[in-house]
């Protein structure tokens, strides 16, 4: 487990395909739902293991006890039963445990807008997983799904470049290789603009394989900037042989004075926030008393996908039952995959 969480925003959709071909959304009652599933912790040992466990593909997913620490927050984390026999050292020994493990992701829910983080665990339960666990306490007589759709910001660097009142730094790695080098040898178009004829030289004269530009300010003023032209120029000079760019990332300010990176060739990144503590994992309490340190800090990059979720959810709030009467609590692993 790391140190980081990805955002994610709860929502429905319908379980015909056909409706949702134009990315329909559908606003239910999550807390609703969630109280529903949480009331099942009132039940006996054997009961609750018998409704919480479900089979998801092929592993056992379960969840356990909320945590709350106001009413617009609550913690719920999901596990993963650990495949396998797990062994303790005792006396020298190894000797089997007479328990269930389980790796867990934990999830946030902000009851106000539905958004959730997730902590960033490869070996938990993922935000798929996560969804279709939930999805197996829908009703088969409810018409739509509950929906867990990552919120992503656009990081296409020309975007944040034509979005930027100032650029407060450009990072350029290149890497080179045989072709990359013969090219610049042999073509007179690899020495267009300063930045190849330095690449140019940084082969022939240092047979350099590697190079890392930083242009930027040590202790820039709040309107220091690069100029932003001229960022345009380097980039569009490189990309006569894009092959030698490795990244190239850009610090850009908006008129808003939100700070952004911009990433060459990469459109779209899922929105995560790190916690800078001393502990390589993220306990539940920490991430629950703390969580808000995220949502308001990261709010403005998925603030305009966020906005367009609620809108198509706006545009379709009488069609949804406002809230689920029953969860489905005797549920059928076969019958629920009998289709795939």
């Amino acid at each position: 487990m790391s140190k980081k969480v990805e955002f994610f925003v709860l929502t429905f959709a319908s379980k015909n395909s056909e409706n949702n071909k134009n990315g329909n959304y559908y606003k239910g009652d999550f807390k609703n739902f969630f109280e529903k599933l949480e009331e099942n912790f009132l039940k006996t040992k054997e009961e609750k293991s018998k409704i919480l466990y479900r089979k998801i593909g092929d592993k056992s997913i379960t969840i356990s006890r909320f945590l709350r620490n106001d009413d617009n927050y609550f913690l719920i984390p999901f596990g993963k039963l650990k495949d396998g026999k797990t062994f303790k050292m005792e006396d020298d020994t190894f000797k089997e445990l007479d328990t269930e493990l389980f790796e867990v992701s934990s999830m946030v829910f902000n009851i106000t807008n539905n958004v959730a983080i997730i902590t960033k665990n490869r070996m938990g339960p993922s935000y798929i997983t996560i969804e279709e666990y939930l999805n197996t306490f829908i009703p088969d007589n409810y018409n739509y799904n509950i929906k867990i759709v990552p919120l992503l910001e656009n990081t296409d660097l020309s975007y944040k470049l034509d979005n930027a009142e100032y650029v407060k730094n450009v990072d350029i790695e290149l890497e080179i290789n045989d072709a990359i080098k013969a090219y610049y040898m042999d073509n007179s178009k690899s020495g267009k603009g300063y930045i190849n004829s330095f690449v140019k030289s940084s082969i022939d004269k240092m047979q350099s394989q590697k190079i890392h530009l930083v242009f930027g300010f040590r202790y820039g003023k709040k309107e220091d900037t690069l100029d932003i032209n001229c960022v345009r120029q380097i980039i569009d000079d490189l990309q006569i042989n894009p092959e030698i760019v490795k990244q190239i990332k850009a610090t850009c300010v908006n008129s808003k004075g939100d700070r952004q990176i911009g990433l060459l060739n990469e459109n779209n990144i899922l929105v995560e926030h790190t916690f800078y503590i001393k502990d390589n994992f993220l306990a539940s309490e920490y991430l629950l008393n703390n969580c808000e340190q995220a949502f308001e800090g990261e709010i403005r990059r998925y603030r305009k996908q966020l906005g367009e979720i609620k809108a198509a959810e706006e545009a379709n709030k009488n069609i949804i039952p406002d809230y689920l009467d029953e969860l489905c609590l005797n549920w059928d692993f076969k019958n629920y995959y009998k289709n795939d």
